[in-house]
């Protein structure tokens, strides 16, 4: 699994390292109030464009292409993909087969697990199993960015 969202993300009383659900509602609000101010300061975030931006690591057209997408996005489904955050799937991870998953995250990655970001530690509740094998790929911000163009041609 590449830089994927652990398996319950809402804080619950089983799930105290969670995300709590007022980070959710104040996503919700700031969508409804100005979805392309969000997905703007969201994309900004996420590929860590104060540090990269306009480097070989992010150009201003590569984000401009996931603008383009973000923008173009339904509306009301930018604004309802924001519950399903907070969807329950640990249940699902058994499903995974015997074989433990490795998961790898830009350890500058700032949409991760909450925690420290530098960190690639997640907390057991939201870990896809207990023999998953975590691994950091330093300096990575959000994987979908890893490589440049001309590394991928």
């Amino acid at each position: 699994m590449f830089g994927p969202l652990g398996p319950y993300l809402l804080q619950a009383d089983d799930n105290p390292e969670g995300v709590p659900a007022k980070v959710f509602e104040d996503i919700k609000a700031a969508i409804r109030q100005d979805r392309f101010a969000y997905q703007k300061a969201f994309l900004d975030n996420i590929y860590n464009v104060d540090v990269y931006g306009g480097t070989s690591r992010i150009s201003g057209q590569a984000w401009q292409n996931s603008w383009n997408v973000a923008a173009g996005a339904s509306p009301l489904g930018t604004l309802k993909c924001v519950d399903a955050w907070g969807t329950d799937f640990r249940s699902d991870m058994a499903g995974l087969g015997s074989v433990p998953p490795l998961v790898v995250q830009g350890s500058e990655n700032r949409a991760k697990q909450p925690g420290d970001p530098a960190a690639m530690s997640a907390p057991s509740s939201t870990a896809p199993s207990e023999s998953a094998e975590l691994r950091a790929l330093a300096g990575l911000v959000y994987l979908a960015a890893a490589k440049t163009q001309a590394q991928m041609l």
